[in-house]
């Protein structure tokens, strides 16, 4: 006599639970790891980013016997040089360090088309065959890591968008004519200016740092030593739900004004990823290094070595706003030529 044969078993629904646990439990564990290298790659491509643009000043110089002008105001004006930072000449548009390179990151045609064929920055701006251009995304320009938009918009006093509140001339085409309110695209880079904020006396800027207005360094001028000096670094579009308002690359809508840093420098006036805004203030944050990197920034050296500072680097200062002599480890790095040469590993 035959046996029925035994019904197939199925699963349980505690044992179907168990296992769903188990695969939440195994996704939980992985899903980190897997932002993790994301990131990783992120930044390694931000790194790669800041080396390129690096080399590029190292062409530029090699090429020209100088290192690129922080900005450009050009000297065809009557007006030139200002003798305010803050008149209408001075308020007037520039090419920045970032155009200047172009030829030299196989961006040359894009160079040719805008600055190389316009040298007052702001008929650029007003131009819109050239404003289209200068409003084009470029990953060169772009740390992986941020989220900010392709043109920078960011609601402050900078980035040829001045007046978003309270309407105004407040950057100009030629020393004169208004230029329209307009967003650039978007950078991720800026080159450092001073080891503190900002110090400008009739028109004349002091910087410790090699970028500046029209001006005119070389590498022999840094006597700290290339491998010992911070040349490019990182701004964020926002760190943490704070907007820290990063940079623009295509120039300055206010070439000799403070308001320079704010598109296109950067300076220590506060620490690395200044987020408090208790003790930051806006304009602090928009002068600032910052990143989307967790606990710091990646900079560039003049020797065109990338290294990662941390956030937490020795920097001093008193309250929201440094104004003091360079006296710490973040200051000597940007100070090129304060003989305190700091070497990173």
């Amino acid at each position: 006599m035959k046996s029925k044969p035994k019904p197939n078993r199925g699963f349980t629904l505690v044992e179907l639970l168990v296992v769903i646990a188990i695969i939440g439990i195994l996704v939980g564990l992985l899903l980190p790891a897997v932002q993790a290298a994301r990131e990783a790659a992120r930044r390694m491509q931000c790194s790669n980013n800041l080396k390129q643009l690096a080399l590029a000043i190292h062409n530029y110089e090699s090429a020209y016997k100088r290192i690129p002008p922080g900005s450009i105001l050009p000297k065809l004006f009557a007006q030139y040089p200002p003798t305010t930072h803050n008149n209408n000449m001075a308020r007037t548009a520039g090419w920045t360090w970032s155009t200047a390179i172009m030829p030299m990151i196989e961006l040359g045609n894009l160079y040719n088309v805008t600055a190389g064929i316009q040298p007052v920055m702001g008929q650029a701006v007003a131009d819109p065959v050239m404003q289209a251009i200068l409003r084009q995304p470029l990953s060169t320009f772009r740390c992986p890591s941020d989220a900010g938009p392709v043109t920078n918009d960011a609601p402050s006093e900078s980035h040829f968008r001045f007046g978003l509140v309270v309407q105004g001339t407040d950057w100009y085409i030629d020393g004169s004519t208004a230029g329209p309110r307009v967003a650039l695209s978007t950078s991720n880079y800026v080159a450092m200016h001073h080891h503190r904020a900002h110090q400008i006396s009739n028109g004349v800027f002091t910087y410790s740092g090699l970028f500046g207005p029209n001006s005119n360094k070389k590498f022999g001028d840094i006597t700290d030593g290339t491998s010992n000096t911070i040349c490019l670094g990182e701004r964020a579009y926002t760190v943490s739900g704070v907007m820290m308002h990063a940079a623009v690359w295509g120039g300055c809508a206010a070439a000799w004004h403070d308001d320079c840093i704010d598109d296109a420098w950067a300076t220590a006036r506060s620490p690395i990823n200044p987020t408090q805004d208790a003790i930051y203030n806006t304009y602090a944050r928009q002068q600032a290094l910052s990143s989307n990197h967790t606990g710091g920034v990646t900079v560039a050296l003049f020797d065109g070595s990338v290294h990662f500072l941390s956030q937490n680097i020795d920097f001093r200062m008193n309250g929201g706003n440094n104004t003091t002599a360079a006296d710490s480890i973040y200051e000597y790095l940007i100070n090129g030529t304060d003989g305190a040469v700091v070497t990173l590993e």
